[in-house]
């Protein structure tokens, strides 16, 4: 009995060095060449709009898989898609956003009397709600205070709105 737990421990050893000895191979990883997409928040042309409409409805395609086709974003391919059938027109919105936009409201002239010295130190009291509400009655321009505040970061304005009254008698 002593001996055949001697032979058994033997050769457990014995296959125990053979194993160590032999290291398993190394799994190779198997890299997949991914396409290389470019997504980019390109300019829509009304071609991008029937081959969006002929994607989605006549080949029942995702808007991710029409997206990787035409190398666009799903969510534009989502949106564009929405303001077509709201409208039933096809505008990009987004060619409205460069800097020669006729939408731009703030003309040079009145940019000029908006960031005139004066003007800005007469205001200096009032928060952007209320420079809104002056420019609509003085220059009859309608802004939002985001819009204004937009602004006076552009050109490098600093604006001090007093939050109390007492503000003053405190200095």
């Amino acid at each position: 009995m002593e001996a055949e737990k001697r032979t058994l421990l033997d050769d457990i050893e014995a296959l125990h060095k053979q194993f160590e000895r032999q290291k398993p191979p190394k799994k190779k990883r198997v890299v997949k060449e991914k396409k290389k997409l470019r997504r980019v928040n390109m300019k829509l042309k009304p071609l991008h709009m029937e081959q969006i409409l002929d994607l989605r409805f006549n080949q029942h395609l995702s808007y991710v898989k029409i997206g990787k086709e035409l190398t666009l974003k799903p969510e534009t391919v989502y949106q564009a898609l929405k303001r077509y059938l709201a409208r039933g027109v096809f505008v990009d919105q987004r060619i409205f956003n460069g800097h020669d936009n006729p939408r731009h409201k703030i003309s040079d002239d009145l940019r000029r009397r908006m960031l005139d010295r004066d003007l800005l130190q007469r205001w200096s009291g009032f928060n952007l709600s209320q420079r809104c509400r002056l420019l609509e009655r003085d220059f009859d321009l309608k802004i939002t205070p985001k819009s204004l505040q937009m602004f006076y970061r552009r050109n490098n304005v600093r604006y001090l709105a007093v939050g109390y009254i007492y503000a003053q008698a405190l200095a």
